[in-house]
C-alpha cells in the first residue's frame, strides 16, 4: 500500500500515518511470530540430525549402551526444549514489551526500557504485569521520554465551546442588531 494510493482516496496525512502505523504493529507481530517458529524448526531439526547420527551409531553397540545413550539422550532432548522454550518466552517478552512501549508512546522504548525493572515484570496472555506502574513513575520523573498529546493547534487548547443559555444569545444578538431585548 503506498502513500499517494491513500492520498488518492481522501485520507488525510494523519489518516495515512495511523494506517501504517496499525499495519506496522500486524507486520511486527507476524514478523515476530516468523522468528519464534524458525527457532523451533532449528532447535528441532538440530535435534534430530544428531539423534540420527546417534542411530547409526547405535548399530555397532550393544544393549546396555543403548540403554544408556537412549537416557542420555531422552535428558539432552529436555533440555533442548527447555532451552527452546526460554529463548521463545524471551522473544515473546521482548516483543510484547516493545509494543507495549510504542501503544504507551514511548519517543525511544530503547531508553524507556534501560529504566525499567524488567526483574520486577512478568509476561501473561493478557499483557506484561508491573509495566503500567513502572511506567507511571517514569512517566513522572522523566516526561520528555513520551509523547504528549497535542493541543488544538498553534496557540490554541483544546477547550470546550462556551454554552450559552437561550436568553444569553437572545441579548447576544439583539446587541449586534443595535436593539434591546426584554429578559
Amino acid at each position: 500500500m503506498k502513500t499517494e494510493y491513500l492520498k488518492e482516496i481522501g485520507l488525510t496525512q494523519e489518516q495515512i500515518d495511523k494506517v501504517f502505523a496499525e499495519n506496522g504493529k500486524d507486520i511486527k507481530r507476524f514478523q515476530d511470530e516468523n522468528t519464534s517458529l524458525k527457532a523451533q524448526l532449528a532447535t528441532a531439526t538440530e535435534t534430530l540430525a544428531e539423534a540420527n547420527k546417534e542411530i547409526e551409531g547405535y548399530k555397532t553397540l550393544d544393549i546396555e549402551a543403548i540403554k544408556q545413550s537412549a537416557t542420555e539422550w531422552e535428558n539432552k532432548a529436555k533440555e533442548a526444549q527447555t532451552n527452546a522454550d526460554k529463548q521463545i518466552s524471551a522473544m515473546k517478552f521482548d516483543s510484547a514489551l516493545n509494543t507495549a512501549l510504542t501503544t504507551a508512546k514511548a519517543r525511544n522504548p530503547k531508553a524507556v526500557r534501560a529504566l525499567l525493572d524488567e526483574a520486577l515484570l512478568k509476561h501473561t496472555d493478557t499483557g506484561i504485569l508491573g509495566l503500567n506502574e513502572q511506567l507511571e513513575n517514569i512517566r513522572k520523573e522523566n516526561a520528555y521520554l513520551f509523547e504528549t498529546e497535542s493541543s488544538g493547534g498553534a496557540g490554541f487548547s483544546k477547550a470546550e465551546p462556551i454554552q450559552n443559555t437561550n436568553n444569553e444569545n437572545k441579548r447576544m444578538n439583539a446587541l449586534l442588531r443595535g436593539s434591546t431585548v426584554k429578559t
